[in-house]
């Protein structure tokens, strides 16, 4: 399995005024000047790790130029995952550029490309306004559901089937940030739940707090009557903060195998 890092940075995120930018206030979802997630590993940790500066974090760039050279041309089977260090559907991102990432992505029939954005309106938006043609068979597109308040991402990912009805689905549970009693998961092929570590941490108002998590969250999950549970991974990083053995003992770790198996490698376009 691959990361496939061709964007870096995001500006899908704003917050209203007056908002406190409360990762559980629905109301981040409306932008109203540059953000991002409070919650952001990318631009909190990541970023300036890699020796970005944080200001650049809210410029996403694309790198299309290069992207060919960096998925291998062998007709052995690869898993692709991009890009985690943005999000590839940042409005400042342009649609011919995203055109031209997803006929890539097609040209490599033999692989498999996971794609993630929490912007999930613009999958439909771009496939009736721009691209106006199903997306390859190769590439499966998702979202980030945090908790029933991103419910609605869900149904905006959905609305892709409308323009591309053979493509799959897949959604990223990370952070798990509440409960998910509300969100419908029917026809989504891939549910993975992970955490990125206890040290995951978020921001108010300029301030740092540590990431929390309540078994009840993930449960919430479990129990849900629309999600079909052979299609849900939950990786270890959460089942061991859990006391019930139906989270420590489930098993399907990690779904992507139902594809092929790979050890992971990480590209990097930069």
């Amino acid at each position: 399995m691959r990361t496939l890092n061709f964007v870096y940075g995001c500006d899908v995120f704003g917050k209203k005024e007056g908002t406190c930018g409360d990762p559980f206030d629905d109301s981040i979802i409306v932008p109203t000047e540059k953000s991002s997630c409070p919650y952001c590993y990318v631009r909190y940790k990541m970023f300036p790790a890699r020796g970005y500066a944080d200001q650049f974090f809210l410029q996403p760039k694309i790198n299309v130029k290069h992207l060919r050279d960096f998925i291998s041309p062998s007709e052995v089977s690869e898993i692709y995952i991009g890009s985690i260090m943005g999000d590839f559907l940042s409005p400042s991102i342009e649609d011919k550029d995203i055109a031209y990432a997803f006929d890539t992505f097609g040209d490599f029939p033999q692989h498999v490309f996971f794609l993630l954005s929490k912007n999930a309106g613009r999958y439909y938006k771009f496939l009736r306004d721009y691209y106006q043609k199903p997306l390859p068979d190769n590439i499966i597109i998702g979202t980030s559901v945090e908790n029933d308040n991103f419910r609605h991402r869900v149904d905006l990912l959905r609305a892709s089937l409308k323009i591309s009805p053979n493509t799959r689905l897949w959604l990223e549970i990370e952070p798990l940030l509440g409960f998910h009693h509300r969100t419908d998961f029917s026809g989504i092929e891939y549910v993975s739940c992970s955490a990125l570590g206890q040290d995951q941490i978020y921001y108010q108002n300029g301030k740092r707090f540590p990431w929390v998590f309540r078994e009840e969250w993930m449960q919430s999950i479990i129990d849900n009557d629309t999600l079909d549970k052979e299609n849900l991974s939950i990786y270890h990083n959460i089942k061991n903060l859990c006391t019930s053995s139906v989270i420590r003992d489930w098993e399907n770790p990690n779904l992507y195998e139902r594809f092929f198996h790979k050890s992971q490698k990480e590209e990097t376009l930069w």
